[in-house]
């Protein structure tokens, strides 16, 4: 009996072995749906695929795989596990396959642009080399780029880039638009400002002058040689200039008599916002110069005329240009804190009357 078993079971694994494939279990390709009766096939995670289809899936760009399920990221198929690998943006969070380094953040192509700097004048983007310019009346940085550095001047008034729309002077300086619309060029205009602001100082001050000071506007040459006349070698930004006595500038030569004409200088065309505050400035040093201030150091003086350029924009709520003053390092800045501290313990009287006081 033992070798019929043998034989039956021998028999039975033969029959086995003989049915077709279609009749066991099929494989069936998961992308065509088909039975997969012959040939090889193709496992993808827990997805199995024939070879036609294997070979019809997208293939990832980065490990060349293919894929049945892809992403589209920066014009690329990526499958899921290259995809969980990527670095992400610092700031949107999006996965990045190309990316860039700002400021120790990896940052994608959008973030980059926002986070960016760009060109104060033409947009661009700040690549490189570019200059930053402080606006020398508010103190505002703006940003340009080499292109727009070449191309254009610098405001002799506010320093920034002259620019599209900027005037030509007859000196051959330029001034950019914005500074241009409120220029004053007209010795009448000059004129009515100034006495104003006059009436302001005088109304903080609380005395006259015995004399007031002829205005005359000057060229930036003829500023420039009445500093050196005066030896007020204290700031390369000045914009106005007060003498206690008579001078004149011909072809920016200064020539002066003994004859007692005090005189404020200040500089043609600045904007009319601008020219106030210098006005108020070298008309403060008139109580010096006429002897009701006590003569102190250059930086006590020059803060006190600074303090009361500083209380005119203040009544105009000039706030801007007030932090401007307040940051300034040099003679006029802490001259200038220096007076501010004293109103602040007590008032403008405290100001007043340290500086007239005998």
């Amino acid at each position: 009996m033992k070798p019929i078993r043998l034989l039956s079971a021998l028999a039975l694994v033969l029959l086995l072995l003989a049915v077709p494939v279609s009749a066991q279990e099929a494989v069936k390709c998961s992308a065509c749906g088909k039975a997969i009766v012959e040939g090889k096939y193709w496992r993808i995670d827990q997805e199995v695929f024939c070879d036609a289809c294997y070979n019809a899936l997208p293939h990832c760009s980065l490990c060349q795989v293919p894929m049945q399920r892809g992403f589209s990221l920066e014009g690329k198929n990526i499958c899921e596990n290259c995809l969980n690998k990527l670095p992400r943006c610092a700031s949107c969070g999006q996965p990045m396959i190309k990316y860039f380094s700002r400021d120790g953040e990896l940052l994608c192509a959008n973030c980059l642009e926002k986070k960016s700097s760009h060109c104060s004048l033409c947009g661009a983007r700040l690549v490189g080399t570019f200059k930053i310019i402080s606006n020398r009346f508010n103190g505002l940085k703006k940003e340009y780029c080499q292109a727009c550095l070449q191309r254009y001047p610098e405001c002799f008034a506010c320093g920034e880039l002259a620019g599209e729309g900027s005037g030509k002077l007859k000196n051959g300086r330029y001034i950019c638009a914005d500074c241009l619309r409120t220029a004053v060029f007209d010795p009448a205009e000059a004129r009515r400002l100034y006495e104003a602001v006059y009436g302001y100082v005088v109304y903080l001050m609380g005395v006259r002058l015995k004399v007031f000071p002829s205005l005359t506007l000057v060229t930036p040459e003829e500023l420039a040689a009445l500093q050196n006349y005066r030896n007020k070698q204290v700031g390369t930004d000045q914009m106005g200039l007060y003498t206690s006595k008579h001078v004149t500038v011909i072809r920016n030569e200064v020539r002066t008599d003994m004859t007692r004409d005090p005189h404020v200088y200040v500089l043609l065309g600045l904007p009319r916002e601008e020219m106030a505050p210098v006005m108020a400035h070298e008309l403060a040093h008139g109580w010096s110069a006429e002897g009701k201030i006590r003569p102190r150091e250059p930086e006590i003086e020059e803060g006190f005329a600074e303090w009361v350029s500083y209380k005119y924009l203040q009544s105009l709520g000039q706030t801007q240009q007030m932090k401007t003053m307040e940051s300034r390092t040099d003679l006029y800045g802490r001259g200038l804190n220096r007076m501010l501290n004293l109103e602040r313990q007590g008032g403008i009287r405290a100001v007043l009357e340290y500086m007239f006081r005998n």
